[in-house]
């Protein structure tokens, strides 16, 4: 059986997806690998409402883009830097551009396993990328190389 590590293993995990089936055998498959809450809903404003009481650690989402824009942007987010795993069967380079400008982690393709899930958990907690705020992005860095810049580092804010 796949584990997670340690450091997973203390998460909430929120599920926000239209497929009610889905959300149960994501929430009893999460909960048996060991994270510590997991909770699912398919209405995004009840999503938003247990992440103001629950507080979760990671996002697990079907491709709701509309979603993942107002946790970014919106002054009434719960959470603007809370981890996103997108959950989506729309794989076109102009689909994964979008997914990636809105903001989102990870990207899981459908149809996925469960363990396919995790490792996109396991990405986010093994290998955080710092939050980025600008006035065209919100979201984590979408570098993902550790390769060095030599250029300007635009996003320091003069002073």
């Amino acid at each position: 059986m796949l584990g997670i590590s340690e450091q997973a293993a203390k998460f909430c995990v929120l599920c926000l997806d239209t497929d009610r089936e889905w959300l149960a055998i994501l929430k009893r498959e999460l909960k048996t690998m060991g994270f510590r809450e997991v909770l699912t809903t398919p209405d995004p404003k009840k999503a938003l409402g247990m992440m103001q009481i629950e507080k979760p650690d990671v996002v697990i989402t079907n491709h709701n883009l509309k979603f993942v824009q107002f946790l970014r942007s919106s002054d009434s987010s719960p959470n603007r830097e809370v981890p996103v795993v997108m959950v989506t069967n729309r794989v076109g380079p102009d689909d994964i551009f979008a997914i990636r400008d809105a903001g989102v982690n990870e990207i899981a393709v459908k149809p996925c396993s469960i363990a396919q899930l995790v490792q996109r958990v396991e990405a986010i907690v093994t290998h955080p990328r710092r939050f980025i705020w600008s006035d065209n992005f919100k979201g984590p860095d979408r570098r993902r190389k550790g390769a060095e810049f030599n250029g300007p580092e635009r996003r320091v804010a003069d002073e």
